[in-house]
């Protein structure tokens, strides 16, 4: 038990400076980001982040989140080629339709046909840090966040200098990022490719692992698609009923309010669901683990959400300046439901790792679609930051609900799920 609480802490301490270093890097860049593009370019980006994220999930069905599972390692290898494996083929057939409709518009929006390699880059960095994580070793990972955030940036000002602010900058350097990402995970994890003398896995062994984990897909992605509406459906919805220069300000509220999460939930989040896992592979209690760390949470987010709301309006016009003042009333409509979510997000695979995944699937439900819903209904008649005050409200109860959701889970786990 010691043991597992010092892999727990180096785990995290391991992640959390990689996460504050990479944040801490994109915060001191946004200044000058706003400086060199528009809030057109901001609302470019956040769309295409959204279908990113959406096709993401959607291409790996989620067999990703099964790599940590197995206990025989060589099982685990066959999850892993399967999960870059369906992404690839699927990204050729985005590629191919998106070919067509572009030509078809005379290219009209031509930066979505970086999608595909967004989504495959992505998918293979997704599943050798799924890798990492069944192996519990975080250093790469977090070496791959640093040179990830690097090249993104790194691209993102020189376009944003050489060419004057040309709009695709940001989505070039999101989509590059993802690529050195995966370049270095695949370097690093290169060993896995050769296990006991065998290369990638017969198409007839991938159906069958695909088969044996059907439940990736079948309850996993659901849950999944229901938490990736929750943090990237807004600017979709959004646009439905604002302009792109709207959205945009959205946009650089949203990932200055989503910088705390990055720094103290992702950082924690998935060692945490590292660590669920091996309690359960050993038979042993979750709830003291779940609490402390929903404890930990509330704290943390108390603090940070109550500054953002005293000071957003006067620093959001100081730090990016006048064309994105508005983003400050923005920051101050959304600071009810970011506190929200740092805590859920986090907590959310707890009812993955413990064997409830109908119940999770039915709270994540609640709080992905109450407060969209509520989005769309508000925007269609009202200013956008009144619109996102109702869609705070509507997140922070549906997301206290999830909360004792999560705790009654941990509680009960499942143990012969697994």
């Amino acid at each position: 038990m010691k043991l597992l609480k010092i892999n727990l802490v180096r785990n995290i301490s391991t992640v959390a400076a990689s996460t504050v270093t990479t944040q801490a890097i994109l915060l001191a860049a946004m200044p000058l980001l706003s400086r060199l593009y528009s809030p057109v370019a901001f609302g470019m980006f956040a769309t295409f982040s959204a279908l990113h994220a959406m096709a993401l999930i959607l291409f790996s069905l989620k067999y990703d989140l099964g790599i940590i599972g197995p206990r025989d390692d060589e099982e685990a290898r066959k999850v892993l080629a399967l999960a870059i494996f369906i992404p690839a083929c699927l990204s050729l057939l985005l590629l191919g339709g998106l070919l067509f409709h572009s030509h078809r518009n005379a290219w009209e929006n031509w930066y979505l046909l970086l999608l595909p390699a967004s989504i495959l880059a992505a998918s293979v960095y997704s599943g050798f840090q799924q890798w990492g994580a069944r192996q519990r070793d975080y250093r790469h990972y977090a070496v791959s966040q640093v040179l990830n955030t690097a090249v993104n940036l790194g691209l993102c000002l020189l376009v944003g200098v050489v060419a004057s602010g040309q709009d695709e900058g940001l989505v070039l350097g999101l989509c590059a990022g993802f690529l050195a990402g995966a370049i270095y995970m695949c370097w690093i994890w290169r060993s896995v490719a050769d296990v006991h003398g065998k290369r990638f896995p017969s198409l007839q062994s991938l159906w069958q692992v695909a088969v044996q984990h059907r439940h990736m897909p079948f309850q996993v992605l659901p849950f999944t698609i229901l938490v990736v509406i929750m943090q990237s459906g807004l600017p979709l919805v959004l646009g439905m009923h604002y302009s792109l220069t709207e959205v945009g300000l959205y946009a650089l509220a949203a990932r200055a309010l989503l910088a705390p999460g990055a720094i103290i939930g992702a950082a924690i989040g998935e060692p945490f669901r590292a660590e669920l896992a091996a309690r359960m592979r050993q038979g042993q209690s979750l709830v003291s683990v779940t609490r402390k760390l929903m404890a930990f949470l509330i704290v943390s987010a108390l603090a940070v959400y109550s500054s953002i709301y005293a000071i957003a309006p006067v620093l959001f016009e100081w730090l990016f300046g006048e064309n994105f003042a508005q983003s400050g009333g923005i920051a101050r409509a959304m600071c009810l439901g970011a506190f929200s979510q740092f805590i859920i997000l986090p907590l959310t695979y707890t009812f993955v790792i413990a064997g409830h995944m109908k119940a999770g699937i039915q709270a994540q439900a609640a709080v992905a679609i109450i407060p969209v819903t509520v989005l769309y209904a508000a925007s269609r008649d009202l200013p956008i930051d009144q619109a996102l005050n109702y869609w705070s409200f509507a997140m922070f109860f549906s997301g206290m609900i999830l909360i004792l959701l999560v705790y009654r889970a941990a509680l009960s786990p499942n143990y012969k799920q697994i």
